[in-house]
Parts: structure tokens; C-alpha cells; sequence
């Protein structure tokens, strides 16, 4: 009789409870959705859109050798094969045949609504990580009991505090308007499918963890944490900033060793965890975990072990791929930390204060140490620190979500050189994972503040979510197309020559060449060394008809970079037009050595080399240009005609 009235006690609490959370799920993707709404509708951009999708001749259309290719090679300086994988099969669904007015086959909707339905799913696991990092749910030793011999520990005004302060950091992961450059960018699949994999590998390990207990079965706690791998491993072949996630579940294990007031006293409690008995860490519900059961779970901590065997291996093929080859960041090892330190005050200050979001944001490492503000930027969050070992005892999931969030950050701050700094040390789509770290602080912050009848919290974290959305939904629309997207880059970054150039090849593309010719000699002014400005240039040149003056531009290029396929190519087709077919030739032949790997440079050596005479060398060119796109009309149309000529040359009597 006693149990039937336990029973009958807990069980409207439970239904509620899962009411609740379904609801707070539905509203995070229709959130979503919502604020996403202007990416649906969007354009691809030249902006990495077009040489990673757009012109990619593996994926137009995707086929099976084309995709083992991103499985056994890096492509443009990163070794992301998930990504291309995904990226292969919504080209399957995206491709029409009748190509648009730029001459793309691909839907770029198609691509737009994946990532933002991704985003979607990791909102939807940052929310999950919140609820079991922030114990909105029954303990590990009370799931194991029969709910007969269990009682909840939490009212349910503690339930509500604990859902208003996950779902607040969920919101915040999900709407921050830090966030639109990786969802509304097509090439920033790389950055959302990567979070969402290492999101979701956290989560999963987290329950693997939850299982390793007495009394549990230890075949669910090994399939759970086979399943965490392999999303561990997914995240990494996404991008390789998915080697951070043992670090950052590293930190999450640091912090849940504080917990709530138990029958048998957590380590924090007993004074092993340095936040002995704070009132703040019996009131937050970290998942709480007696002293025996934690000891019984250190036993099991060999599995992290394999994943940071695993992160070392992907750290040394990530520096294999990206060795960092532009030659203008060079940056004295003792200078990198106030580079760091700038990037990360930088960031905080974006995220406070998310206006004048944009592509690039010019701070270079050569332009940010001229400033001598890294001097004073960089002491930004050394003060946030010293302000959380102040706070130590009390603020441990603050300073755990901080430590997420550098760590997250660590191999893109500019201690150690990386490609994008030719731009800028900062990018929005860099914050995509460490964004985890800030929804931590905010859950603890709105958990902390709200206390039992006080709607004031509530209706602040309403407000504040409404005005994150609006400005999401507005930074959505500036990625409308290319010149939406880069005039809004000038707006916020009047000096970026990454803006001109992108708006020039934005223009050549829609056939207005005097613009373009503009906007790459405004981007001359700001960087003259730098190959693609002088690419962009001759290619409005060309198109003018000023084939002497897109000549030396390109010229210009190759000397700047002797590895810029698009130069030599571009100079390989005007000294074809003016019949200096060995010049062409030799254009040719370094646009090759270039990309070896691009179907179309071989094809036009090809085809050069056919109208020369050197019909047998044309034949392996094409052949090998099929080999790495098979079915190609172009190489199938010079196989045919090089193959007819050499047989009619060969029936031709000798004399």
C-alpha cells in the first residue's frame, strides 16, 4: 500500500518534469528556425563557397572515386573527409541539371537548411550536457533504486530552476548572434558538423560515465562510450578541432566532482575538490556523486586515455596539412601570448556585446602588436581569471565553462600560426564549440541568481534570448549573396581587402567588370603582396578586353605565389588566345605542378598540348584527368578528338 502511494506521489512529478523538457526542446528548434529563417533563402558566397562546393569537380556531380579521394588526401591545407562526405551527399540531393545564371548546379538552399538544421541538433545536446551537468534530473544511486525506495531530492521548484538555467545556456549556444557566420556560411558546414559530432561525444560519454557504478551493467557503459568514440572520432575527420574534446570533458569531470548534500558526502564536501561545502555547490545540482561511487569511477578513467591518443595522432596530421605557408605570419614566440591574449578579450567583448558582427575583423598579428593594445587587451582575461581563483570555491562551473571556452579556442589564438591569420586572428566561426563554455557560465549564472519566488530572473533571461534572436535574425540576412555579405564586411571593416577582393570576384562573376576592376585596386591600396588581389584584377581585366594589362597581373600573381593555380591557369588561356602555344604550354604545366590533383588543369594542358602536335602526351593527360573525374565531358570530348587525330596521323602514308 505504501508503495502504490509513493508511487501515485512521484509519478505526475515525473510526467511533468518530461512535459517540461519536451517543451523547452521543441521551442529551442523552432528558436531555430526562426532566427534562422533569412539563411533558408540564401545564395552561395565566393567566400571558400565556390572552389570547396560550388566548382568542385568531385562533387558536381558527387561520385565514389571522388569522394574516396577526400578519405585519402587533404584538400586545401585540412584534412576534413567527414565533411566532405556530408557536403557529397547533399550535392547528390542539391544538384539539377540546368545550371542557374552563374552556372552553378547546386541548390544552395539545400545546403543552407543542413546547416542550419544541424545547428538545431547541437543546440538540442548542449541542452542535454546542461541537464546533466546541472542535475536537472534524479542522482546515479537513485535512478539504480526501484522508485519505491527512493525519493526525489529535488522540489520542483528546484526542477524549474534547473531547466530555466539549462535551457537559458542552450538558448544562449543556440541564438547568439556569434554563431551565424559558421550556420549561415555553406564552407562553415566544417565548424557546425564538428561541434554537433563533438557535442554529441560529450553527452555520450557523460552516460557512459553516469553507468559506471555498482549495480549498473557494464555492457551499456562500454556501448556507450564504442558510441562516444566514434562521434569523438567523426568530430575530429570534421575538423580537426575536435581534438579538444577530452580536455573539455576533462574539465566537465573537475567540476561534477562537486555536488549537492548527499547521505554520503561528495569529495567536494569532504574537502577534496577545494569547494569544501560551499553553499553555491550543495544548492547547484552537478550530478551528485557520493564518495564511495566516485571512487569506484576513478577506477575507470584508462578510456579518456585512447582519446588523447587519438587527439595527439589528429594534432600531428592537422600540422601536417596546414603547415601555415604564408609567408606574412611570422610572429616572435615571445609576442604569440599577447596575441592570444588580445584574441581572447576580443571575444569576450563580441560576445557581450554581439554588434558590428562580421567576416573580418583585420587583426592580424602584424596589425594587432603595431597597436601596442595587446599590452592592455591581453590583461582582460588575466584579471577574469584571477577573479575566478578568488571565486574558486564557489564558482567552479564558471571556471570550468572559461576553461571550455579557451580550450575550444586554444589552436586558433595565435600561439601557434595558422592560415586564416592572413585575414584576421579572429573569426566568428571560430566560437562555434567553445560557445559550450559560455552556455555553462550563463546556467550557472541564472541558476545562481534565481532563487525561489523571484520571476524577475525568468523574465530577464526572456528578455534577453528575444533580443539575442533579433540580432541573430538581422545578421542572417547580411548572408543574403556575396555582395549583401561583403559590403556589410566594408561596413564593419573599412580597411579589409579580404572584403574587396571577395567583391570583386563577386562582380567578375556577374559579368560587371569595371566594378570589379574598382574594388581590386582598393584592395591593392590596403595588401600588394598578396597573389589573389592581382588574380582577382587580371580577371576583371580580361573580361575588358585589356589582355596585355590581365597579363601582367597575372604575372604579378605567380611571382607572389608560384604555387596560385588560378594564375597560371588565367595566364595560360591569354597566351593561348594570343596562339603562344609554348608560353601557354609552360602556364599550363605549372598550374599542374600546382594542383596536381585538379582534373582541370590537366585537361587544359591537354588540350594545348593537342593543338601542338603532342598528341600522345595529351592522350595520358586526359586520361589521368578522368581518372580523377570520371564521366568529365570535356576530357571525354579531348580523349575522343586527341585519340581520331593520332589515328589518322598514323594512317597517313610515310614519305
Amino acid at each position: 500500500m505504501i508503495a502504490t502511494v509513493n508511487e501515485s506521489v512521484d509519478q505526475p512529478k515525473i510526467d511533468a518534469d518530461r512535459h517540461i523538457w519536451m517543451a523547452l526542446r521543441v521551442a529551442l528548434v523552432v528558436s531555430v528556425f526562426i532566427a534562422y529563417a533569412p539563411v533558408f533563402t540564401a545564395d552561395f558566397t565566393v567566400w571558400d563557397d565556390w572552389f570547396n562546393v560550388v566548382e568542385n569537380p568531385r562533387l558536381n556531380p558527387p561520385t565514389w572515386s571522388g569522394l574516396a579521394f577526400y578519405w585519402t588526401h587533404s584538400a586545401f591545407d585540412l584534412y576534413a573527409p567527414v565533411t566532405y562526405t556530408i557536403w557529397a551527399g547533399l550535392a547528390k540531393v542539391a544538384y539539377v541539371n540546368q545550371p542557374d545564371s552563374w552556372g552553378s548546379h547546386l541548390n544552395s538552399y539545400v545546403f543552407h537548411a543542413a546547416n542550419v538544421l544541424l545547428h538545431a541538433g547541437s543546440a538540442l545536446i548542449v541542452l542535454e550536457i546542461l541537464r546533466k551537468v546541472f542535475g536537472a534530473k534524479a542522482s546515479a544511486t537513485e535512478v539504480a533504486q526501484p522508485r519505491v525506495q527512493r525519493q526525489s531530492h529535488l522540489s520542483e521548484t528546484a526542477i524549474s530552476r534547473d531547466a530555466l538555467a539549462a535551457s537559458a545556456g542552450a538558448f544562449v549556444f543556440a541564438l547568439h548572434p556569434v554563431q551565424v557566420e559558421a550556420v549561415a556560411w555553406v564552407a562553415g558546414l566544417k565548424d557546425v558538423a564538428a561541434g554537433m559530432l563533438a557535442l554529441g561525444a560529450i553527452a555520450v560519454y557523460l552516460g557512459h560515465r553516469e553507468s559506471q557504478i555498482p549495480d549498473r551493467r557494464f555492457q551499456i557503459s562500454n556501448l556507450r562510450f564504442a558510441w562516444a568514440t566514434l562521434l569523438f572520432v567523426l568530430a575530429m575527420l570534421a575538423k580537426p578541432i575536435g581534438m579538444m574534446v577530452p580536455l573539455m570533458v576533462v574539465v566537465i569531470e573537475w567540476m561534477r566532482r562537486c555536488g549537492p548534500k548527499t547521505t554520503t558526502p561528495s569529495p567536494c564536501t569532504q574537502g577534496e575538490g577545494r569547494g569544501e561545502g560551499s553553499s553555491i555547490a550543495n544548492e547547484m545540482h552537478p550530478l551528485p556523486i557520493p564518495l564511495p561511487e566516485y571512487r569506484e569511477r576513478e577506477k575507470a578513467w584508462w578510456p579518456l586515455g585512447i582519446w588523447f591518443a587519438i587527439a595527439i595522432a589528429c594534432a600531428v596530421v592537422a600540422k601536417l596539412s596546414q603547415p601555415a605557408p604564408f609567408a606574412g605570419i611570422v610572429v616572435p614566440i615571445w609576442q604569440r601570448p599577447l596575441v592570444a591574449g588580445d584574441a581572447l578579450a576580443f571575444y569576450l567583448f563580441k560576445i557581450v556585446w554581439p554588434i558590428r558582427l562580421g567576416v573580418d575583423y583585420g587583426r592580424t598579428p602584424v596589425q594587432t602588436l603595431a597597436s601596442h593594445w595587446p599590452y592592455l587587451t591581453s590583461l582582460v582575461p588575466v584579471a577574469i581569471v584571477v577573479l575566478l581563483w578568488i571565486k574558486r570555491r564557489t564558482w567552479r562551473p564558471a571556471i570550468a565553462g572559461a576553461m571550455i571556452f579557451v580550450l575550444g579556442l586554444l589552436p586558433i589564438l595565435g600561439l601557434v600560426p595558422f592560415d586564416f591569420q592572413i585575414y584576421s586572428t579572429v573569426a566568428d566561426h571560430y566560437l562555434y564549440l567553445p560557445m559550450l563554455g559560455i552556455a555553462m557560465i550563463v546556467a550557472f549564472a541564472v541558476l545562481r541568481w534565481n532563487v525561489a519566488g523571484n520571476a524577475h530572473p525568468t523574465i530577464a533571461v526572456v528578455i534577453l534570448l528575444a533580443l539575442l534572436g533579433v540580432l541573430t535574425f538581422r545578421q542572417a540576412m547580411t548572408w543574403k549573396d556575396s555582395l549583401t555579405l561583403f559590403n556589410h564586411a566594408l561596413e564593419v571593416n573599412p580597411r579589409s581587402w579580404m572584403a574587396q577582393v571577395n567583391l570583386a570576384s563577386a562582380l567578375n562573376r556577374s559579368q560587371r567588370p569595371e566594378e570589379a576592376e574598382a574594388h581590386a585596386l582598393a584592395a591593392l591600396t590596403i595588401r600588394s603582396d598578396v597573389a589573389i588581389v592581382y588574380d582577382n584584377l587580371a580577371a576583371s581585366l580580361r573580361l575588358q578586353g585589356r589582355k596585355a594589362d590581365a597579363i601582367d597581373a597575372y604575372r604579378h600573381a605567380t611571382a607572389l605565389d608560384p604555387k596560385d593555380s588560378l594564375a597560371w591557369t588565367g595566364l595560360g588561356h591569354l597566351l593561348s588566345d594570343q596562339n603562344d602555344l609554348p608560353a601557354a604550354i609552360d602556364a599550363y604545366q605549372h598550374a599542374v605542378d600546382a594542383s596536381p590533383y585538379d582534373p582541370d588543369t590537366r585537361i587544359n594542358l591537354a588540350s594545348a598540348l593537342a593543338e601542338q602536335g603532342q598528341l600522345k602526351r595529351a592522350i595520358e593527360l586526359y586520361q589521368s584527368a578522368l581518372k580523377l573525374k570520371p564521366n568529365s565531358p570535356e576530357a571525354l570530348a579531348g580523349l575522343d578528338r586527341a585519340a581520331d587525330a593520332l589515328r589518322k596521323k598514323s594512317e597517313r602514308p610515310a614519305h
